[in-house]
């Protein structure tokens, strides 16, 4: 009995397996339940009458030989039906084309492990009739068997035998051609990385370009209006033809990568959305920021430390608008997507200078034009370099902008109050951070001036 479960068991899995691959292949499930996928009834015959005598095997070898061609030619045409494609090759994707490959690489090795067992399971039953077993019930001492009789053995044998010859070929061939296929999508990756990496070299290479001309051209226009409206044009030109230059190669040459970039690019945007924004800030305000500038951004006010792609870090410095003067000298770091939402303030946007007022009012205004030569001295010795070096930043970095200020110069202004009070207002560029250093220079100098000349400063109000 255990012996009778081992085989019903094989037997089981056996017709299991042949239904799946017939249902695949829309074959009829009663024609693999029974083993097979061709009619041997007409094998079965010839090598009947041929096991009756040698004479009766003579006459009917050709007739066997004849009909295991048929068979043979049948087996094939089964074959061939399993390995063609439903679509054309040069139709089908890459990606299509290899999935098509591995569901036929995949049948074929199924079809040829289902023939692989039904043949040793008839292997088995051949021992059993070259022992001297006859069968015509289906059983033989209590074993249960799957051929009622040895011709029919024999001609289950030759389909097996013809199946896994024929599948053993179409296997290895099918296994070959995935394998191309294969090598051809890394190849075609490789190109792929290739035509990046060549599409990046020009995108840097543009820009590269477009920085120089407008740099070193369009920004030494002397006319203001005309340099402004040039290096706009300019650039919106030249990134406009980049990008639609880029898309149209990359779509003409992908045409099935639109939908694909959608959903990737969708996806991306929701997941990524403050990264993308983070990116977007220093990308507007990369140009517009450097290394060691004073700025206000949000609630701080500092030196910048570092330009991140997605953080701006820099220093705090003391400002009349600090609440926490403990915050001063520390270092913050800012999301770049604060640029997006929030007022930016760069200090050396225009220069490294601020501009600075100092009030000096004289107790007797008929001292007023020594007072003033006086100041006028003071400013040229302690400020003209100053005054220059602005001036000369403010050309520079204001090329790209419609700027009509007048540049910054040592001048002495003077103002009369409602009570008659005569007062020089003394204006002047500093450098950020040394403004108090050097209205400390300066009024160090007034006030010895002052002395040497016998001019008196008013007493407070």
């Amino acid at each position: 009995m255990p012996l009778l479960h081992s085989f019903a068991m094989k037997r089981i899995r056996i017709l299991l397996t042949g239904m799946f691959f017939a249902a695949s292949l829309g074959l009829p499930v009663a024609a693999v339940a029974q083993g097979m996928s061709v009619d041997f009834s007409r094998l079965e015959r010839y090598e009947m009458e041929a096991q009756k005598g040698s004479r009766q095997a003579a006459t009917y070898e050709p007739l066997i030989s004849a009909e295991r061609q048929r068979i043979r030619l049948l087996i094939e045409k089964e074959v061939n039906a399993l390995v063609q494609p439903a679509e054309s090759e040069k139709d089908l994707e890459p990606a299509k084309a290899i999935d098509s490959q591995r569901k036929v690489v995949d049948d074929l090795s199924g079809r040829l492990n289902e023939a692989t067992v039904d043949l040793n399971l008839l292997k088995d039953e051949e021992k059993v009739y070259t022992t001297g077993g006859t069968t015509g019930t289906g059983a033989i001492d209590g074993r249960f068997m799957l051929t009622k009789s040895f011709p029919e053995l024999l001609a289950r044998k030759v389909v097996l035998e013809e199946e896994i010859d024929l599948f053993s070929n179409a296997l290895s061939a099918q296994q070959t051609r995935l394998s191309k296929l294969l090598s051809e999508q890394r190849a075609a990756s490789f190109g792929m990385l290739y035509t990046i990496l060549w599409y990046l070299a020009i995108v840097v290479f543009v820009v590269w370009a477009e920085t120089l001309v407008r740099t070193q051209l369009l920004y030494r226009i002397p006319h203001r209006g005309l340099r402004y409206a040039l290096g706009k044009v300019f650039t919106v030109v030249v990134y406009l033809s980049l990008l639609f230059w880029l898309v149209q190669r990359i779509f003409l040459e992908n045409p099935g990568l639109t939908t694909v970039l959608a959903v990737i690019g969708a996806a991306l945007v929701f997941m990524l959305q403050d990264v993308i924004k983070s990116f977007l800030g220093w990308l507007t305000y990369k140009g517009a920021l450097k290394l060691g500038q004073r700025v206000t951004i949000g609630d701080y006010t500092g030196d910048i430390l570092d330009i991140g792609v997605l953080f701006t870090t820099m220093l705090v410095s003391r400002s009349p608008e600090m609440k926490d003067v403990s915050e001063a000298g520390k270092v913050v770091r800012i999301p770049n997507a604060q640029f997006l939402v929030g007022p930016l303030t760069n200090f050396n946007s225009t220069s490294d200078f601020e501009n600075v007022e100092i009030p000096v009012r004289i107790a007797d205004p008929t001292q007023s034009k020594r007072a003033q030569e006086l100041l006028e001295e003071i400013l040229v010795e302690e400020a003209q370099r100053f005054a220059e070096q602005a001036r000369n930043q403010m050309d520079r970095r204001m090329r790209g902008f419609y700027f009509s200020q007048v540049s910054p110069a040592c001048r002495v202004y003077m103002e009369l109050n409602e009570k008659a009070h005569l007062t020089f207002l003394l204006c002047f560029p500093a450098p950020i951070g040394q403004r108090r250093a050097v209205v400390t220079r300066i009024l160090q100098q007034v006030l010895a001036k002052f002395e040497e000349n016998s001019i008196k400063l008013a007493d407070p109000e």
